[in-house]
């Protein structure tokens, strides 16, 4: 398949980007959607964001990266803004980008003695009133003291994030070890371009685990027609 220059100035990023993390000694993989894609059609033409997967280790070697990036131009976002930092960040191309997507995905994987998980704080369990509400006010809070910089709210934001964490219930994910602790390098190749990722050895495991048993059937749309760097 050959690429147009958008496509390619896509792929050139992304490579830019996995060679600062290789540099870095930050292990990655292709995750979620992303690796859905590429299990599916052998290619990562990304939409709107690409999926990047991480290990709670390397959390300080990832947030020096996160503030090397935005020296070059990256705008990143943690946590969805909220006030504490644990296991999510985008990254936002910088203004020279003319490819599609809009932003990478770094989940950032957390472990303990059987599993590797996500707790995904920014995202309450909607079914939770008191968790959705609390997650609602503690953003509201956040947002007005951006402004106006009271160590008072900063207090009460500190306090409703305790409670949030100790009572709040969240969307969170989780998977054997064993599913993504051993990568696999894989190049994804073009007639004139070649990309080299990571991905999970027991990706198709970990794809049945996140997505269920018909993880390999596409959606009845023409969903993967559009998979263009348009």
């Amino acid at each position: 398949m050959n690429l147009n220059y958008k496509q390619i100035n896509c792929l050139k990023y992304l490579e830019q980007i996995f060679l600062l993390l290789n540099q870095s000694n930050i292990k990655f993989f292709l995750e979620a959607g992303t690796l859905l894609k590429f299990n599916r059609y052998k290619k990562i033409f990304p939409s709107t964001d690409i999926d990047l997967g991480f290990y709670y280790k390397d959390r300080y070697k990832i947030l020096n990266f996160l503030k090397r990036l935005s020296r070059r131009g990256f705008r990143v976002e943690l946590q969805n803004n909220f006030p504490i930092f644990i296991d999510h960040a985008k990254v936002y191309f910088p203004n020279s980008y003319m490819g599609s997507s809009k932003h990478i995905d770094f989940y950032i994987y957390k472990e303990n003695s059987d599993y590797l998980y996500l707790p995904r704080i920014h995202k309450p369990d909607k079914k939770s009133l008191f968790s959705t509400y609390l997650f609602y006010l503690i953003n509201k809070l956040q947002k007005i003291n951006i402004k106006i910089k009271s160590k008072i709210v900063r207090s009460i934001i500190n306090k409703l994030v305790q409670l949030y964490l100790k009572k709040g219930k969240r969307d969170s994910w989780k998977f054997r070890k064993k599913y993504l602790n051993y990568l696999k390098r894989k190049k994804v190749s073009f007639t004139n371009f070649n990309l080299d990722v990571n991905i999970p050895i027991m990706e198709k495991a970990y794809l049945r685990a996140r997505y269920g048993v018909d993880w390999m059937m596409p959606p009845k749309s023409n969903w993967h027609k559009r998979l263009t760097l348009k």
